[in-house]
């Protein structure tokens, strides 16, 4: 059973508000002012990556993608410059100004007077509340090792270099932005401070050939991670007669679909282009997202009367974007896509200006399946155990995560999730035999007692009671859940 037909509740006489009835008209308007400051927020985020494009067209280098900020505390000579990596925007002869980088950090930090707000080092501006900055680029194929620096080499022994940074201090990270950050949590805090990257943190190289994303040590580890042979390609799950993908009993995550690129005309990841569109609520409309590649990555259909603004039916612009790689690795979706449970490239869909849903609003996002989408029957299957969920701002990595239902067959390509929206924001396809249900899993175990351990993250929880013994290998349940 899909969302399609979801009610919403009639607050008329009484002292609530809101699509439940479950607010006092004082914290409506306190949400409503919320959502309009962060749909402002990403519409100018958007127009200045737009911008940022256009001056990226000087850059001609394929490892120089990225421009140096505007800020004049960074050296004269190469401000907006062409660079691989923040910190090459302050080298000076050959040699890192670290007196440059303090100057510079100081500026930064003092460039947004307004509590929320973040700077965006490429764009040159500041970006509030649910608005994201342009990421660092991801290092290209001929330099797919990440450098501590955030540079990129062939290898680990290309990092070094009298042009790099020195190691932060203790209990601090270097970020994309070249500044070091505090805090325990890894990359973590890189994304939890706005500043965001694709492709893989230091000590990865991405695994080209699995899901966007997907980090691995070297060859070796990647094709460990992505469950293929580097000469194939990810392109979904191989799945039972119930529709579920088959689980490794080796790493307690679903078997990949591998075959050659060329025959993968499905599972291949499709982040939508920046996107927008007005719509009218007084016709029926769709808006369409296409990824790089031309595909449809994304589209939203509304029926005529549909949505107010106020009130009153008028013309909004959506805005349709894609999501950093950071966010999906760091961010509330993190254990899901570190577990294999997402279906399809994450959604961000933000209106310029608050509206009010009245229904017949229909999202519809393609599933990454090639199994799924050749095979009706078996799409059918698969849709019973998929379900959208969404979180209000996913540049908050601590974020709870809102289930919008089970999918219905939508109509992109053979096999897509169609859900009825009740609110925008960023959404996700999830499997939910994958985020779900207990499964046994042989790990390696050197140790005579492990206690109880419990991963949590933005909406997902993910626990192994590990069973005590002295054997290196060991039988135990592996549960994966959810907190919708």
């Amino acid at each position: 059973m899909n969302n399609f037909d979801q009610p919403f509740c009639n607050c008329s006489n009484t002292v609530y508000s809101g699509r439940a009835c479950d607010k006092t008209a004082n914290e409506e308007t306190a949400l409503n002012k919320g959502r309009e400051d962060k749909q402002q927020a990403v519409d100018m985020s958007g127009k200045a990556k737009d911008k940022l494009e256009k001056d990226k067209a000087k850059c001609t280098d394929s490892t120089k993608k990225m421009l140096c900020p505007p800020s004049v505390a960074v050296p004269a000579a190469m401000r907006t410059a062409c660079v691989g990596a923040m910190t090459e925007c302050f080298v000076n002869d050959g040699v890192f100004d670290a007196i440059a980088l303090d100057a510079y950090k100081t500026s930064k930090k003092d460039a947004c007077p307004t509590e929320g707000e973040k700077y965006c080092d490429q764009e040159g501006i500041c970006v509030g509340k649910g608005a994201s900055c342009a990421p660092a680029t991801t290092c290209p194929l001929a330099l797919s090792f990440r450098c501590p620096s955030w540079g990129c080499a062939v290898d680990v022994e290309g990092c070094d270099s009298a042009s790099k940074p020195e190691a932060c201090p203790a209990g601090q990270q270097r970020c994309p932005d070249a500044l070091c950050y505090p805090g325990t949590g890894g990359m973590k805090e890189c994304a939890k401070a706005g500043v965001n990257w694709k492709g893989c943190p230091p000590g990865f190289i991405e695994c080209t050939n699995g899901k966007a994303g997907t980090c691995g040590t070297d060859a070796a580890d990647c094709e460990a991670k992505v469950g293929c042979a580097a000469n194939l390609v990810f392109c979904g799950y191989l799945r039972d007669a119930s529709g579920k993908p088959t689980m490794s009993i080796i790493t307690g995550k679903p078997t990949a679909n591998c075959v050659e690129e060329a025959k993968c005309t499905t599972g291949r990841d499709r982040p939508p282009k920046d996107t927008t569109k007005p719509l009218d609520p007084a016709t029926a409309g769709r808006l369409e997202a296409l990824s790089a590649d031309g595909k449809k990555a994304m589209v939203l259909r509304m029926e005529e009367g549909s949505f107010t603004v106020g009130g009153n039916a008028q013309a909004v612009n959506f805005s349709v974007a894609s999501v950093p790689d950071s966010l999906m690795q760091e961010g509330a979706f993190g254990l899901l896509f570190d577990s294999g449970a997402l279906m399809a490239s994450l959604i961000q869909i933000e209106p310029s200006a608050e509206v009010e849903i009245l229904g017949g609003m229909i999202l519809d996002i393609p599933l990454l399946d090639e199994q799924a989408n050749l095979d009706p029957a078996l799409c059918a299957l698969v849709l019973k155990n998929t379900q959208m969920l969404s979180i209000s701002d996913i540049t908050n990595v601590t974020g709870v995560l809102t289930s919008m239902g089970v999918c219905g067959k939508g109509e992109i390509g053979g096999c897509s999730c169609a859900v009825s929206v009740t609110h925008f924001s960023t959404y996700g396809v999830v499997d939910s035999s994958v985020a779900y249900d207990e499964r046994v899993v042989m790990i390696a175990n050197n140790t005579n007692t492990t206690e109880p351990q419990e991963l949590s993250d933005a909406g997902a929880m993910t626990s192994c009671n590990l069973l005590e013994t002295s054997m290196l290998t060991t039988l135990v349940t592996l549960v994966v859940g959810l907190r919708v």
